[in-house]
C-alpha cells in the first residue's frame, strides 16, 4: 500500500497498530522509490478502538450491587448513638454518607456525626460537623439544631462571641422554632 497523503484515513495504514507506526515497523510496502522517503507525520489520525471507560453512573451502580439496605445503616447508626457508642455511630454515619450521599436523610446524619462529636466533647470536630449541615443541607430540617449545637460547641470552647453570633442567627432566621427559644435562653447566659 503506498499513500502520500499527511492523513491516512481510508488508505490501509488505519489498520496499522499504533505501535507499528511510532516505531517504524512498515507494514505495507513502500515500493522501491520509498527508501528515502520520511516516515508518516506523527499526527497521523488511525482508528484504534478507545479502550472500554465506565461512566460515572456505571460506576456507581457497580457499588449499589452490594451496598447494604439505606434505612439499615442509618437505623444501626442512630441505635449506637443512642446506646453511648459515639465512636461507631459516628462511623457509621459517616459511613451511610460515603453510600447514599443524597439521601433524604443525608442532612440528619450529618447532624449526628456532629452530636456523636459533641456527646465526646470534642467540641472543635463538633462545630466542623454542624457546618457541614448548614452549608451542605441548607433547606434541611436539622439547620437550626446546628446552629445551637454549633453555639453550644462554642460555649464550651469559651469562644462567647461565635456562641453569641449562631444563637443570633437561630433567633433571627427560625425565630418560631424550640432551638430559637433555647438560643435566646443561652445568648442570656452569656452576659
Amino acid at each position: 500500500i503506498r499513500c502520500r497523503r499527511n492523513f491516512h484515513d481510508g488508505c490501509g495504514w488505519s489498520a496499522l497498530p499504533p505501535a507499528a507506526l511510532r516505531f517504524g515497523q512498515w507494514l505495507p510496502d513502500r515500493g522501491p522509490d520509498a527508501a528515502d522517503t520520511p516516515p508518516a507525520p506523527q499526527n497521523s489520525q488511525v482508528n484504534v478502538p478507545a479502550p472500554e471507560v465506565k461512566t460515572q453512573p456505571e460506576v456507581e451502580e457497580a457499588k449499589q450491587e452490594n451496598k447494604p439496605p439505606e434505612e439499615d445503616v442509618y437505623k444501626e447508626a442512630y441505635q449506637n448513638y443512642l446506646q453511648g457508642e459515639f465512636e461507631k455511630a459516628r462511623q457509621n454515619f459517616s459511613k451511610y454518607l460515603e453510600l447514599y450521599p443524597n439521601s433524604k436523610n443525608a442532612g440528619n446524619a450529618q447532624y449526628w456525626i456532629g452530636e456523636c462529636f459533641y456527646s465526646q466533647k470534642k467540641y472543635r470536630e463538633a462545630i466542623l460537623a454542624f457546618f457541614e449541615v448548614i452549608k451542605k443541607y441548607p433547606k434541611g430540617n436539622k439547620v437550626a439544631a446546628a446552629y445551637l449545637k454549633q453555639g453550644m460547641s462554642f460555649m464550651e470552647l469559651g469562644d462567647k462571641e461565635n456562641a453569641k453570633n449562631s444563637f443570633t442567627k437561630i433567633i433571627t432566621e427560625y425565630k418560631n422554632s424550640d432551638e430559637a427559644k433555647i438560643a435566646a435562653e443561652k445568648i442570656a447566659e452569656i452576659k
